[in-house]
């Protein structure tokens, strides 16, 4: 499973003026972001990145004792446990720093990042990325599948498997409910995953808040896109984020659609049943 690149972007944060964060003459920043990974169930998961961390003024002497190195999980600071969870590595003189996740399973399937700073803070920057974990029922629907395929093959219907190969339109195979109710700071997630045949496909998210005449790309939250899927989230949801969301997938030869309301509650309204 590889990872659009162009979608990225909006994944990992990047400073408006300068992709490096500067104090005086001390940048501070990531040569190799964290990258979106996929990992089959019980095996473990590496994250890795390169941070820059430079001087442009032989006055300013970089001291890497001011230097912090933290991994997080959905803003948490993540720590050693005695399972051995995680382990984290580096190698100073390269710059280079890892985090390994022992033993995936599906619940570890989240956002990880890593988050530098310099000097109590004053500098700072932070990279992100999401774990997929595949698990075995998946790995032997898809090679049911391919064989299914190979034997239409053999069986003169080559036609018609190209026909469904490359001259069909997307279709979501996961949908979004017609309705979900969160309240207000509690997380987002929406996974959405589709059937492409064609290579060229482009994934769209857009939202349309309550007192919005049109739809708008999703400036709050962070998207990422796979092969055959696509991630959206929002970390804390707040009553002015209420609205129409959509998800277009599309190829040449058609679109695909899936829409939902997204309603946000204060914490002092009575419960009521989510995604209904």
């Amino acid at each position: 499973m590889t990872i659009d690149k162009d979608f990225l972007l909006k994944f990992t944060h990047i400073d408006e003026q300068d992709e490096y964060k500067r104090n005086d003459s001390i940048q501070i920043g990531f040569e190799q972001e964290l990258k979106s990974i996929t990992v089959h169930s019980g095996d473990s998961a590496r994250f890795e990145a390169k941070i820059r961390l430079i001087s442009v003024s032989s006055c300013k002497i970089i001291d890497r004792s001011l230097l912090n190195i933290e991994w997080r999980l959905n803003d948490i600071c993540i720590k050693n446990d005695n399972n051995f969870k995680y382990q984290f590595g580096s190698t100073p003189e390269e710059n280079r720093y890892w985090m390994v996740i022992q033993k995936c399973q599906q619940q570890d399937e989240k956002v990880y990042t890593i988050y530098i700073s310099y000097d109590n803070g004053t500098l700072h920057d932070e990279s992100s990325a999401y774990l997929f974990v595949n698990n075995i029922t998946t790995e032997i629907e898809e090679q049911s599948i391919q064989t299914t395929q190979r034997e239409l093959t053999t069986n003169n219907t080559w036609s018609l498997a190209t026909s469904l190969k490359r001259f069909v339109p997307p279709t979501i195979t996961r949908l979004l409910q017609p309705s979900y109710q969160y309240y207000s700071g509690e997380q987002l997630h929406f996974l959405i995953e589709y059937i492409s045949p064609s290579d060229e496909c482009h994934c769209t998210w857009q939202v349309q808040y309550l007192n919005d005449k049109t739809p708008r790309p999703i400036e709050h939250g962070f998207v990422v896109n796979a092969d055959c899927s696509s991630i959206l989230i929002i970390e804390s949801i707040t009553s002015k984020l209420q609205g129409l969301y959509t998800f277009y997938v599309e190829n040449v030869y058609g679109r695909a659609m899936t829409q939902t309301i997204v309603i946000v509650k204060t914490n002092n309204t009575d419960d009521t049943i989510r995604g209904k």
